[in-house]
C-alpha cells in the first residue's frame, strides 16, 4: 500500500493545518480583531478543509469502508458536524464571550476525539 501513504500524509497534513487555523481564527474572535475579516482568513481555511474532507473521502474509497457501515466512519462523520457546529459558535455565532470560550473549548476536543478515533483505527 505504498500508494496510499502520500493520501494519508495529505490528510494528517491538513488535518493539523486545520486545527491550527482553527485555534487561530478563535483566539481572533475571542480578541475580538479585524483580522478576522481579512478575505484569505475567511477564504483558506475552506481550502484547507475541502483537502481535509476530500482525502478523507478518497480514502474511504480505496478503502472500501463507508459511513453508516463502518462504525468508526460513522463516529467520525457525526463528530465532524458537531465540530463544524462547535466551530461556527466560537468563531462567528457566540452571544457572549463565555459561550465564545466554552464552544473553541469543546470545539478543540471533539477535533481530538476525531484525530483518537483515526489514530485507533
Amino acid at each position: 500500500m505504498n500508494f496510499f501513504k502520500p493520501l494519508v500524509d495529505i490528510h494528517i497534513v491538513s488535518a493539523i493545518v486545520s486545527i491550527v487555523g482553527f485555534v487561530w481564527r478563535w483566539q481572533l474572535a475571542l480578541r475580538q480583531s479585524s483580522v478576522l475579516q481579512h478575505k484569505a482568513v475567511k477564504i483558506v481555511p475552506h481550502v484547507v478543509d475541502t483537502v481535509l474532507l476530500g482525502s478523507g473521502i478518497w480514502m474511504c474509497v480505496l478503502i472500501d469502508e463507508y459511513p453508516f457501515i463502518a462504525n468508526w466512519l460513522t463516529a467520525k462523520l457525526v463528530l465532524l458536524v458537531v465540530y463544524i457546529v462547535l466551530g461556527t459558535i466560537a468563531i462567528k455565532r457566540a452571544r457572549s464571550q463565555h459561550q465564545r470560550v466554552l464552544s473553541g473549548l469543546l470545539a478543540i476536543i471533539v477535533f481530538a476525539a476525531i484525530a483518537v478515533i483515526a489514530y485507533c483505527h
